[in-house]
């Protein structure tokens, strides 16, 4: 699990920043505490040795970018799967007692 720091030290260079100046400007964390940050980032795998985010940090901080979509991500696709089944179900017993009432002459 990543801390408040390393999640925004991670998404700056998400964003495409490798310059550890500007990392640290744009995450607003002075750059020697940045430094360990990215070593850490680095020794835990969410970066390689080019400072190119890998899939663990795609898939842990849910960033969506080109590369990867939502399904990607795997429970959100769960979970909008889930629902649109969950609104159907809804959605066929209503219509079923709406026939049934009918059928018996309350409609």
């Amino acid at each position: 699990m990543l801390s408040e720091l390393d999640e925004s030290v991670l998404k700056a260079i998400m964003l495409g920043n490798r310059d550890v100046e500007k990392i640290s400007k744009l995450s607003g964390i002075p750059p020697f505490i940045t430094e360990k940050i990215i070593e850490r980032l680095l020794e835990r795998e969410y970066i390689d040795l080019d400072l190119e985010p890998t899939e663990k940090a795609y898939r842990e901080t849910k960033w969506l970018d080109i590369k990867h979509g939502p399904s990607f991500h795997g429970e959100d696709v769960k979970k909008i799967i889930t629902l649109v089944v969950d609104l159907s179900i809804a959605i066929g017993l209503i219509i079923f007692f709406i026939a049934i009432l009918y059928f018996f002459g309350f409609g």
